[in-house]
């Protein structure tokens, strides 16, 4: 019966604050009945309840400190949830007290001074039923939602509509948002299969090394374009609790591994069948065909070419850099990849046609496995390059230089920042970037801002003046104080969210769609 209530999904349950039988049970029969239904729940259940519940000394800390703020509250604000789940206040409560103005440091949540709300609880409460109160909601648990909230992404691990394992994901795709580079991906797979089952014929007819070569080429070629169409889904995938940056660095962790099948089956089993042909060149058949075949090759792998081509072009006119520095300092592997191989493609395509005319000229076969050295070599040093470059893409690229600068000179021409210091980018992915800096800001010019003291005298200097002058005893010069102190405390988190705003902006202009800007202060 015990366990039978435990289970029931609205039955009673017991709180953590205490043991409390239900009638008909005695509290040890009860207890033991508990103990031996949590013991056959998941091990990973009771690990993560006994490291999420607090000791006995930060419960005593926690309600220490909120006796001092209930004798004698500091100008903090408060949000609308902590002033109903700690002070007891209800929505009518809250209606009589006047909500902050600017509530961007605190989200869209409305929230108050805390002395206002200590004063409108003890009102209807003694000081004694609040603390209590306060004592009952931490013994509860119910401070670990709150706490967990501000935690980015648990909000949405209870209301997943899609699956979340990750080649789930591959059908589950985000459709309103554009994977960038799936669109070259798909067309070389589509060419590549067609040029391989090409391939594959006229060397089975006439035994070309450089045919050989070629078509391994293309065969990587296939292989690595579903590898990286699958890396480019996967890594579309929106920021989780576990993984708040995103999955960006997917794109280069399976262009790296692409490229590692391409340099093995597009150029060292080509490279080792080139070698074993110099002792021995077959005479070739039908050169004729393979001079045609080359020429059918190289027209075919001119669309993803261009293709590759003009994206890559316009994401270096995006990030203001010439086509050879995007290719060397661009973020956009995946393109980039497809490019060299389109290009090495070409180039296998414009060598064979050359090797065949060799052959039909002098009827010497070494032209032929000359070629296929030189196809399995461009592929080998092709793919050293974008690994090299992969490598430094993986630990984390900064932004160009000059980038960089200018976002510091437009930062410091603002009235309220002084200086910047400590600036570190890093580029995530391709739309994915992160900024963090050390802002010192002009305090005179941001209390200037508060007061709106545009010019002395003025209206607003006069009602200043009055205020202190109104002043007569150390508490009212106290109290003034850390009021205005609160003001600037508030009003200078607003001013780096406004920083925050601008930096975000002046990199989405570099075609970054999700910018991580960490802001300190100096």
């Amino acid at each position: 019966r015990a366990r039978a209530l435990l289970r029931a999904p609205c039955a009673w349950r017991p709180p953590i604050c205490g043991w409390r039988h239900p009638p008909g049970f005695s509290r040890r029969e009860f207890r033991k009945a508990f103990v031996r239904q949590f013991n056959m729940s998941d091990s990973s259940t009771q690990i993560k309840l006994a490291s999420e519940k607090p000791s006995s000394e930060i419960y005593r800390r926690r309600i220490a400190k909120f006796q001092r703020q209930l004798e004698n509250p500091d100008h903090v604000r408060i949000s609308t949830t902590r002033a109903r789940s700690e002070y007891g206040l209800t929505r009518k409560h809250l209606s009589e007290l006047v909500p902050l103005k600017d509530n961007t440091s605190l989200g869209r949540e409305e929230s108050y001074w805390l002395p206002d709300v200590v004063a409108k609880a003890k009102q209807d409460s003694s000081d004694e039923m609040i603390v209590e109160r306060y004592r009952h909601y931490l013994e509860s648990g119910r401070h670990r939602s709150y706490r967990r909230s501000q935690i980015y992404g648990m909000n949405e691990m209870e209301k997943v509509e899609r699956p979340t394992s990750w080649f789930s994901h591959l059908y589950f795709s985000r459709k309103d948002n554009e994977i960038q580079g799936e669109d070259v991906v798909i067309i070389a797979i589509k060419q590549n299969i067609a040029i391989t089952l090409t391939k594959a014929g006229v060397w089975l007819l006439t035994g070309s090394g450089a045919v050989f070569a070629d078509a391994m080429h293309s065969v990587a070629d296939i292989l690595n374009g579903w590898f990286r169409y699958i890396g480019i889904n996967l890594a579309n995938r929106d920021p989780d609790y576990r993984h708040p940056y995103g999955y960006e660095r997917l794109r280069y962790v399976f262009t790296d591994r692409s490229t590692g099948i391409l340099l093995f089956v597009g150029g060292v089993i080509p490279f080792w069948s080139g070698i074993l042909r110099l002792s021995h060149s077959p005479e070739l058949k039908s050169p004729g065909i393979i001079a045609f075949l080359f020429l059918v090759v190289g027209i075919l792998e001119t669309p993803a070419l261009i293709r590759s081509y003009h994206t890559l072009l316009n994401n270096a006119r995006r990030a203001n850099l010439s086509l050879w520095a995007y290719m060397r300092y661009g973020n956009d592997m995946i393109t980039i990849t497809t490019f060299t191989e389109c290009g090495l493609g070409v180039i296998a395509a414009a060598a064979g046609v050359l090797s065949t005319a060799g052959y039909m000229v002098t009827g010497d076969p070494i032209y032929d496995t000359a070629a296929s050295l030189f196809m399995a070599s461009t592929v080998a040093i092709g793919c050293l390059g974008l690994m090299a470059k992969n490598a430094k893409a993986l630990v984390g690229e900064t932004l160009p230089v000059a980038e960089v600068e200018q976002l510091m000179l437009k930062l410091e021409d603002e009235e309220t920042v002084n200086s910047i210091h400590d600036v570190k980018t890093e580029v995530l992915g391709v739309d994915t970037v992160r900024f963090k800096a050390e802002v010192e800001f002009n305090a005179e010019a941001i209390t200037r801002k508060i007061k709106n003291l545009t010019q002395i005298p003025s209206p607003e200097s006069a009602l200043l003046l009055d205020q202190v002058s109104k002043i007569r005893t150390e508490v009212e010069v106290e109290d003034w104080l850390m009021k205005n102190n609160a003001l600037y405390q508030a009003s200078l988190a607003n001013e780096l969210k406004r920083i925050e705003e601008i930096i975000k902006g002046h990199l989405q202009e570099l075609n970054f769609k999700k910018c991580y800007i960490d802001l300190e202060l100096w």
